[in-house]
């Protein structure tokens, strides 16, 4: 998915945004905001589902009703959010996606010995 990209309409004019550039979806009623920074996004007339499916499967990860995120944006997961490095900023993550989330990720687990100490 190298240097994949997608246009939208903004002031009469369309515009090219790579879809690498995305951190994370907002949902605003009929409306989505696309974030590329941390005041930087431009917003789209359609609905976070319908953006969700006109993008490619498996990049943003729904995390919210009224947020998804670029999975490779993710630093760290907790029960309460995400952590998105980029741009210093925690999502939260609600209980509904949250079983969802996990399933998309890949978790890899560390063996404890009844001693206390790591195995390998």
């Amino acid at each position: 998915m190298q240097n994949q990209h997608f246009f939208y309409r903004t002031e009469g004019v369309l515009k090219q945004i790579v879809l690498d550039e995305i951190i994370y979806l907002e949902a605003r009623d009929n409306y989505t905001k696309f974030f590329t920074g941390v005041k930087t996004f431009f917003m789209v007339r359609a609905t976070l589902e319908n953006c969700l499916n006109l993008l490619p499967p498996n990049t943003f990860l729904r995390i919210h009703r009224s947020f998804a995120v670029a999975g490779k944006q993710i630093a760290l997961v907790t029960r309460e959010g995400v952590i998105l490095p980029a741009i210093k900023l925690q999502l939260p993550v609600s209980k509904q996606y949250y079983p969802s989330l996990m399933k998309q990720i890949v978790v890899l687990e560390n063996k404890v010995s009844k001693s206390g100490k790591q195995q390998e």
